[in-house]
């Protein structure tokens, strides 16, 4: 099965906090808060502090973001490195300090983990995680890493009660219940699971929600060619004492190459990326042919094309 063209709802998350004053720890107002991000297609978004000294930004891209507190007699709080992941209100409560001259700390620091307006379980796994685990390349093996999954079962619950979603759009076999095709990891962004708590608007699943989002472009033209393989040598049987002892089962080699780039179509209006890769396996099966003493390769090879556009029609207001 091959993932291709794709149109859904951007995936966003949250950002809010609350700005205090250092003498006193009383609540400011006024505060001008800006946020800049590769994610953002504009250079930076603004919002004042008001009178109970919060602010929040709404919607916005998954990404890393630097986040600017500046107000007139006090010293301007830069905070690098703070993370918005898909469907989480990242918390980012700030003190200001009195100064009489212009004085600008630099903070670097990870963000607040923690969604104090969630309900529900949530467990994220970025770009990073996915491209550093030495494991087989497909969205099942990630989401049995998650605390509670096992065997695609979530706490107990069967594996057909899960929901599976691309960019916001159900990828859930409507038949069997399970994924329904599959596509290159090189083009996940982040991967999102649901465990608990899940809200009404998900319906009756029972399980898990199970939330891929994917790779945009960037104001910036960028690129990378990757490429992966595992062979015979790097696995073991566990056959000893069963009726298939002696017999290797598992992949004599699976390689995938692959090239993405994105960048941009029309500055701050739209963005492309693309991802052209392949998986090519050869694989051994316990029992396959069954009228044969030996077992026989099976050859599977699966072509990964992806293309996304993301647009912006009308431009943002701060």
């Amino acid at each position: 099965m091959v993932a291709g063209f794709v149109a859904a709802q951007v995936q966003t998350g949250n950002l809010k906090g609350k700005v205090f004053e250092s003498e006193s720890m009383g609540l400011l107002p006024g505060v001008l808060v800006k946020i800049e991000s590769p994610s953002l297609m504009v250079k930076f978004m603004e919002r004042t502090t008001g009178s109970d000294g919060a602010f929040r930004f709404s919607a916005i891209p998954i990404g890393n973001y630097t986040v600017t507190f500046s107000l007139s007699g006090f010293k301007t709080i830069v905070r690098k490195g703070v993370v918005v992941n898909v469907g989480v209100t990242a918390n980012l409560d700030i003190i200001l300090e009195t100064s009489t001259i212009e004085e600008t700390v630099i903070v670097t620091g990870k963000t607040p983990t923690v969604d104090r307006q969630a309900t529900t379980k949530v467990a994220i796994l970025n770009d990073d995680f996915i491209k550093q685990i030495p494991a087989t390349r497909d969205v099942g093996t990630f989401f049995n890493m998650v605390p509670g999954v096992t065997g695609d079962t979530t706490h107990g619950s069967s594996e057909r009660d899960n929901t599976y979603n691309l960019d916001g759009v159900n990828v859930t076999d409507p038949v069997t219940g399970t994924r329904a095709g599959s596509f290159s990891m090189d083009i996940v962004e982040e991967i999102s699971v649901q465990t608990g708590g899940i809200s009404a608007d998900q319906g009756s699943v029972r399980g898990a929600v199970v939330n891929v989002v994917t790779k945009s472009g960037g104001s910036q033209l960028s690129g990378m060619v990757s490429a992966y393989y595992r062979s015979k040598d790097l696995q073991t049987t566990n056959t000893k004492g069963t009726v298939f002892e002696g017999q290797f089962a598992g992949f004599k080699y699976e390689v995938e190459p692959g090239f993405n780039l994105g960048g941009p179509i029309a500055k701050n209006k739209l963005w492309f990326f693309v991802n052209v890769s392949y998986l090519k396996s050869i694989q051994y099966v316990n029992g396959y042919p069954f009228n044969e003493s030996k077992t026989a390769p099976t050859d599977d090879t699966r072509p990964y094309p992806y293309v996304k556009l993301t647009f912006q029609l009308n431009p943002i207001t701060n």
